[in-house]
């Protein structure tokens, strides 16, 4: 073999050699920070119920891990149902004002929260956390606000559709709704992240 042909092997190497590290940096870097690429909180409340014209009452929820949950009742005049809204992985509740008009103007009442680390809940959000918080939730609106379970919807947007769906398949609500949702974050992630594992 030619010294030419020698320092080019060798150049590809080192060039394979470095594609191949930066690739596996990257991945553990993904695998490292995972819940940063799936949670985007917003810590401030821009608006409140009142600002549409609805009647509230402000809450806070003990969930898992000391988190302390913020959300909403609304109540329904008429109510035939209740509805515990999840929200997707951006924002906050009160992004979520014209949704929960919607289902007031329907008769249902509405639990909207923010899962730990979002808006004015403490915490720190992860995959494990939400299913605390959505059995927090739940329990409230069962023991507190005493609301039978075949009353109570679960409606899920986006992220919120797996973790209403988490909580439907260990609880018996009336009713499962999800908006928007996918079959899991493995899928999403390939979907996004097409070149890494």
């Amino acid at each position: 073999m030619s010294v030419k042909n020698y320092k080019m092997r060798s150049f590809f190497r080192s060039i394979l050699t470095i594609g191949i590290s930066v690739y596996l940096g990257f991945s553990f870097i993904l695998y490292l920070f995972q819940d940063r690429f799936v949670f985007y909180p917003q810590p401030k409340i821009e608006l409140t119920p009142k600002d549409v014209s609805l009647e509230f009452e402000d809450l806070h929820i003990p969930s898992q891990e000391g988190a302390l949950l913020h959300g909403w009742w609304i109540p329904a005049e008429r109510e035939v149902a209740a509805v515990i809204y999840f929200h997707g992985n951006a924002g906050n509740i009160s992004h979520r004002l014209p949704n929960i008009q919607i289902l007031h103007d329907l008769n249902l009442s509405v639990l909207i929260f923010d899962y730990a680390g979002y808006g004015l809940s403490s915490g720190k959000p992860s995959e494990q956390q939400t299913y605390h918080d959505a059995k927090a939730v739940w329990d409230f609106l069962i023991h507190e606000k005493k609301i039978l379970a075949t009353q109570i919807i679960l409606m899920g947007q986006s992220l919120g559709g797996a973790i209403a769906a988490h909580l439907a398949a260990k609880e018996t609500p009336r009713l499962l709704i999800i908006e928007s949702s996918f079959t899991s974050i493995p899928d999403m992630a390939q979907h996004i992240y097409k070149i890494f594992p």
